[in-house]
């Protein structure tokens, strides 16, 4: 048997002559294309067995089809998609009616526990099984944050019985989640939606057939209860609720939503819709249990909400969207908070108070620091310290274990650049700067606490570092940390750096693998030349700029020897581009919606070439050439269009 996938114009099929088949065509969208498949002339052989089988959201399209039964089982329409059998043939036709939901369940589960069964340990086995479920949460083709996923699984302890079997080497819980949604991905259960730098699957999500799986299995389990669409205005009857996934509607008081006990729960998440009001969802008096709060894309929660949330005194995990412009004073009081993510896209003003929660791993946002450093009374007393600036410092010092400072703001004095080299936990960190308005001692306090983080890294050499500043106004002297002694993984430098004619990390930086250049003013020339000075082997580098013309790399520049994945964005143009002879390179994005013909890129003997993206705009005239030259590179490489913000 094999399986083959159609594209929307159902351009034809391979010859059936001898063989078993088994055609799946996934997410069919529109009414028209449903009908183009249903009356296509697939070929009918008494001597072959096959099936064609069609998933769609159109659910008037399972009535005239062929199977004759399409119960599925009981979920709500909109979170289930009809299996729908568009032809059987071979002798046994006659004789097969199959329920194709049960089949489906069937398949799914057998699929899991094959996956399952390939650990050697119980533990992860049912772990693994959580973390798919847990993809439940997240409305149907939504793209999911790997990390987003893995600090909301680790927030919620569903890993907390997962104890090292003798034999295995310790490994972190954050390790273990890694792993287990690799698992899924290389079973084909998560589908891959975007890549970071290093590779990793950096957003996924479920294929609509296994999410259909899964939410039935999940609800049967009680892993979740969904309230989205119509069904959500009947109250359930269901008690113990722990995870509750909320998606509003639009022309229904409360958002349609009619709410359950929620007494015991530990999880809420809500989603948006246009038009909705949210009414009692966000009445967080009854949430006492509550360790997962996700309101990232809740535009309705407001500062009389927020002072309701800092009661919730076992959260983990609070994610707040973008109406909240100030983090109050009474966060103190989450004692346990591990994650705090705010928005990207205005500032957030926090208290010392943030800083200061002793659980705090992930702080993600944009951050400064008030100018008022009065810690409240009650957190004065439960952490035993003075009302000063040196106590917050020795605090940060002894018992702070932030790992992700993800970012900050630099300008009008606010207070973090000082308090940053104090941070002895710190992995990751993005700064935002504003140097048209940085005072002296902000300056130097950011300064130190970049050389302290980057020499932390030298004792450390299994451990990442990854260092991302915004440069805007900055000033020659601040660049002086280029030369600092040190180790970093991954430098991000977004801003203009062409008026110093400074344009690369100095050569102590032998272990850098990861290095983004983003609108720095600068030439492809000087680019290339100061790149060239580089002693450590890149394996991923990103350049965005308005152009990019005449860039050369070459496997003889070592910097360039062993890159793995390069991305180059021209925000007006890429022409004249030579890459050559890497013999590791395994992804290239080109991306620039203008992008020219073939004969202005030059691509040779990338033997390990695997991927070449192109920006999602560029014309279909320019994407079909490429198509036939990768055909004539590689029988396997690929052409993908890549979506840009």
């Amino acid at each position: 048997m094999f399986v083959i996938a159609i594209d929307a114009e159902v351009r034809g099929v391979p010859s059936f002559s001898t063989k078993m088949y088994l055609i799946v065509i996934d997410d069919v969208a529109t009414e028209e294309l449903f009908n183009t498949i249903s009356d296509f002339p697939w070929p009918l052989d008494e001597r072959v067995h096959g099936r064609i089988i069609v998933t769609t959201a159109i659910w008037s399209a399972a009535g005239p089809c062929s199977c004759g039964d399409n119960n599925l089982p009981p979920l709500a329409p909109d979170i289930s998609t009809p299996m729908v059998l568009v032809q059987e043939v071979g002798p046994s036709v006659t004789n097969t009616r199959p329920v194709l939901s049960e089949a489906r369940f069937k398949l799914c589960a057998s699929a899991l526990a094959r996956t399952q069964g390939s650990y050697t340990s119980d533990y992860k086995g049912v772990a693994l099984e959580d973390c798919l479920l847990y993809f439940t949460m997240f409305p149907r083709h939504r793209d999911v944050s790997r990390n987003r996923l893995i600090r909301r699984l680790l927030a919620e302890g569903l890993l907390e019985h997962a104890v090292p079997v003798p034999g295995d080497a310790y490994r972190s819980p954050h390790d273990i989640v890694d792993e287990l949604l690799d698992k899924l991905i290389s079973s084909n259960f998560i589908e891959t939606s975007k890549k970071s730098n290093n590779g990793k699957v950096k957003r996924c999500k479920t294929p609509g057939v296994v999410f259909n799986y899964i939410c039935a299995k999940a609800v049967v389990e009680n892993f979740i209860t969904l309230m989205c669409g119509a069904s959500q205005n009947q109250t359930t009857q269901q008690r113990n609720i722990r995870r509750l996934s909320l998606h509003p509607y639009s022309g229904a008081a409360n958002g349609g939503v009619v709410m359950p006990d929620v007494c015991s729960l530990r999880t809420m998440v809500v989603f948006p819709t246009a038009n909705a009001g949210y009414g009692d969802i966000l009445n967080f008096d009854n949430l006492k249990l509550l360790r997962v709060l996700d309101l990232k894309e809740c535009a309705h929660v407001n500062k009389d909400h927020l002072r309701r949330i800092c009661e919730l005194s076992l959260l983990k995990y609070l994610s707040l969207g973008d109406n909240i412009g100030r983090i109050p004073k009474k966060i103190w009081r989450l004692q346990e908070l591990e994650t705090l993510e705010t928005r990207t896209t205005g500032v957030v003003t926090m208290y010392p108070e943030v800083l200061m929660l002793p659980k705090l791993k992930h702080l993600l946002g944009k951050f400064q620091l008030s100018k008022e450093l009065n810690l409240m009374d009650g957190a004065k007393k439960l952490l035993g310290m003075k009302n000063d600036f040196s106590a917050l410092k020795v605090f940060l010092g002894t018992k702070c274990v932030l790992g992700t400072l993800a970012g900050f703001v630099v300008g009008d004095g606010k207070g973090i650049p000082q308090l940053f080299c104090h941070m002895g936990q710190l992995r990751k960190v993005k700064i935002w700067s504003d140097f048209t308005k940085i005072e002296e001692t902000e300056l130097t306090g950011l300064k130190e606490g970049i050389e302290e983080f980057m020499s932390r890294g030298i004792s450390m050499p299994t451990v990442d570092y990854s260092l991302s500043i915004d440069l805007k106004g900055c000033s020659k002297s601040f660049l002086d940390f280029l030369g600092y002694p040190g180790r970093l993984t991954s430098l991000k430098l977004t801003g203009d750096l062409a008026q110093f004619g400074l344009v690369y990390p100095k050569p102590n930086l032998n272990s850098l693998h990861e290095l983004c250049l983003s609108m720095t003013g600068l030439s492809a020339a000087a680019i290339q030349k100061g790149l060239s000075k580089l002693t450590c082997p890149l394996k991923f580098l990103k350049l965005v700029e308005k152009e990019l013309g005449g860039l050369s790399m070459l496997d003889h520049i070592l910097p360039f020897a062993r890159l793995e994945r390069i991305c180059l964005v021209g925000e007006q143009s890429l022409h004249n581009i030579t890459i050559r002879d890497l013999s590791q390179l395994a992804s290239l994005h080109l991306l620039c919606a203008t992008l020219g013909d073939l004969p202005g890129i030059e691509i040779e003997s990338l033997e390990s070439l695997k991927e070449v993206g192109l920006h999602s705009g560029v014309a279909d005239k320019i994407k079909k050439e490429w198509e036939t030259a990768a055909s004539r590179h590689r029988p396997n490489l690929k052409i993908v269009s890549i979506q840009t913000l």
